[in-house]
């Protein structure tokens, strides 16, 4: 039998070139917010086409979005799989984030499709550009942060008593 060798741990010529590569994933998401951009600009019909926050998460690749038309309205949708795997560290959902959804006018099933998820700096742009409700972005630029919460009655107990 044939050893294999080790993992290459400590860096070298083939670990330090793509060290500043951008993935196909990231590249591809970026074309699709200057592509949105221009035809929001252009004043283009978006045709299906929906930003939300994602409220839940369900387990297999599905998620609640709430945005806001005129009224709060909440959806399903499921993530697109070149965001799933492999390609959700380029492009991580999470709670809170503020995503671009599809609707694949189908009749059945789930007709809501995430293709897209944005970064600080395009909802800084999307703030700018857009009249969108603000609750839209609650929480959305405090993604990855801890949140700190307070309780009213906060009493010590003694764990050694119990």
């Amino acid at each position: 039998m044939v050893d294999k060798m080790p993992k290459n741990t400590t860096g070298g010529k083939g670990h330090r070139s793509g060290q500043n590569s951008e993935s196909q994933t990231t590249k591809k998401l970026a074309k699709m917010f200057d592509d949105l951009m221009f035809d929001i600009r252009s004043g283009a019909d978006l045709g299906g086409l929906i930003i939300g926050r994602v409220t839940r998460k369900f387990g297999d690749g599905r998620i609640e979005v709430t945005h806001f038309n005129h009224d709060v309205q909440t959806i399903q949708a499921i993530i697109k799989g070149s965001l799933r795997g492999r390609g959700k560290k380029d492009a991580f959902i999470d709670l809170n984030s503020v995503v671009l959804v599809n609707d694949l006018g189908m009749s059945s099933g789930t007709t809501y499709e995430v293709i897209s998820v944005f970064t600080p700096d395009q909802l800084g742009i999307l703030k700018k550009e857009l009249s969108l409700d603000a609750r839209l972005f609650v929480n959305a630029e405090n993604k990855g942060h801890d949140e700190h919460y307070e309780f009213e009655n906060e009493e010590e107990i003694d764990v050694d008593t119990l």
